[in-house]
């Protein structure tokens, strides 16, 4: 999904390799996923290239600092800065067209869309990005870019998991089946840069950009 979306902006750009090989479920524990990813970091640090790496806004998140997911990409992210001449950006949940039913708002569409019970944790937030205005805002920034940068890339406000359920529920004309459990939280991101290169680029990150990110990709 992200590789497609940059292909318009850097797809010809010999000079910028757009790393968008990674781990494709923030869940996984088992280590070949996380052994490939890091096997063809490497071979491409050996390219003169700069790197665009897309790593997780959920370093942020202290719920999350000590999963695998997050663990192996702060290790991606310092062999990157450990050779220079690399963006890492920071992304939360990418929003867009894709099969991956692991992606959180795949999963709870799917979960509502097909009646499956699950579980929502009533006090989760969660920050949602439109694919496109990824690459949109990361052409942006790589027009002037530094040596070695680390950059989060989201909106203004994180929204609420079950505020999702009920925009899908909406969506759909259905109820959710899932039982409530008093867990989750949220944390704050600084996103000054990603919020410049959104207001030069006519991108409004602020009121109500989930929905309007949901209903470009499911409310249809």
């Amino acid at each position: 999904m992200i590789a497609k979306a940059m292909e318009s902006d850097f797809g010809s750009n010999p000079e910028i390799l757009v790393f968008a090989s990674g781990v494709s479920n923030s869940n996984e524990t088992a280590p070949e996923p996380f052994n490939r990813e890091k096997t063809l970091l490497e071979h491409c640090l050996a390219k003169r290239t700069r790197i665009v790496y897309f790593s997780t806004c959920s370093i942020e998140d202290p719920a999350l600092k000590f999963s695998r997911y997050v663990r192996h990409k702060l290790e991606m992210e310092a062999l990157l800065l450990e050779r220079g001449n690399c963006a890492i950006y920071r992304l939360p949940q990418v929003v867009g067209l894709t099969a991956n039913r692991n992606t959180l708002t795949n999963y709870l569409y799917n979960c509502v869309k097909e009646g499956t019970p699950f579980q929502l944790w009533s006090d989760a937030k969660r920050y949602l990005i439109d694919v496109h205005h990824v690459s949109k805002i990361i052409s942006h920034v790589e027009k002037s870019r530094g040596a070695n940068l680390v950059m989060n890339i989201a909106p203004q406000d994180s929204v609420k998991i079950s505020h999702i359920v009920d925009i899908f529920e909406d969506f759909l004309n259905k109820k959710a089946n899932y039982t409530t459990a008093p867990m989750g939280g949220c944390y704050k991101l600084n996103i000054d840069r990603c919020q410049i290169a959104a207001e030069a680029l006519g991108i409004d990150l602020k009121y109500d950009y989930a929905k309007k990110c949901l209903e470009k990709y499911y409310g249809h």
